[in-house]
């Protein structure tokens, strides 16, 4: 993974406390391996598009130095067009960004960072209920992941979780090995600003 210019700032409006955690822990490694990006989350109220683009517009407004801002929210809702998501950002103004969407959820890309035997058990729990299809509720996949991953609850990483370059390349070769549809969006787009 290569160094980039100093000070390559990319503001993230987020759903929730779990991609917060996982920004500050992606920003721990950075510091200790010198790699000059910086990404500094903004959680909004939720996911949807109204609370997402509301955060983003605020914060726009004040983005003196012209930094990149993402957003990156869960698509489920999106998938079952809940209180009209989808049609809201299919109709998006040109000035917001694409979503970095996670498919289906934060545990749907959080799990992309351990190995192949444990995505793929995660993977068939899902696929037996579904959820690839028609995502599933927090209540019916948060059983799923606690079976392969111990210790994991929402709004925080697991005790002993860390990311490193083991954890960032399983994040990226599993995500690649996806169908396009089923693939990460912010796993693709942090693959570009750190291998560019």
């Amino acid at each position: 993974m290569s160094n980039l210019n100093s000070g390559y700032i990319i503001i993230i409006i987020c759903e929730g406390k779990s991609e917060v955690a996982y920004i500050q822990e992606l920003n721990k490694y950075f510091r200790e391996k010198n790699i000059s990006i910086n990404l500094v989350s903004k959680q909004a109220d939720n996911g949807s598009y109204a609370a997402v683009v509301k955060k983003y517009k605020e914060f726009k407004k004040n983005n003196k130095h012209g930094f990149r801002m993402w957003i990156w929210v869960d698509r489920d809702i999106y998938k079952r067009n809940e209180r009209k998501n989808m049609d809201k950002y299919n109709k998006k103004p040109d000035g917001v960004p694409n979503f970095c969407f996670n498919i289906f959820n934060f545990e749907d890309f959080f799990i992309l960072h351990y190995p192949k035997d444990k995505v793929s058990n995660y993977r068939k729990l899902c696929e037996n209920k579904d959820h690839f299809k028609n995502p599933l509720h927090s209540e019916d996949y948060m059983p799923l992941i606690k079976k392969v991953i111990e210790g994991y609850n929402k709004g925080s990483l697991p005790n002993g979780f860390e990311i490193s370059a083991k954890t960032l390349n399983n994040l990226f070769t599993n995500n690649k090995d996806l169908q396009k549809e089923l693939q990460n969006d912010f796993a693709n787009e942090l693959y570009n600003i750190i291998n560019n």
